[in-house]
């Protein structure tokens, strides 16, 4: 999956994460500089992940729930922390 590095220069490519180990390996290097894995071929993989609400992780999208916090796709993410009203003081 195509990570950004950073960059402002929109001529400099992006570093890319394995999809076996999740290390971000530069932008030229055809296999993973720590598993060996091949640098996958098709260079839009927008679309093949989702990411969890809760913790992040990204999932495939064939998935319906997180492989690592087991919660639903379609979740809407943990409830926002308010405080509770002074009254009284």
């Amino acid at each position: 999956m195509p990570i950004h590095d950073g960059t402002t220069n929109p001529g400099e490519r992006s570093m890319w994460e394995c999809g076996n180990c999740t290390l971000l390996n530069p932008p030229l290097a055809p296999i993973c500089e720590l598993c060996f894995s091949p640098k996958p071929k098709a260079a839009d993989t927008k679309y093949k992940f989702w990411s969890c609400k809760f913790c992040t992780l990204e999932s495939s999208v064939k998935l319906e729930k997180c492989s690592a916090c087991g919660q639903w796709r379609y979740s809407h993410g943990q409830p926002v922390l308010t405080q509770e009203p002074n009254i009284g003081t």
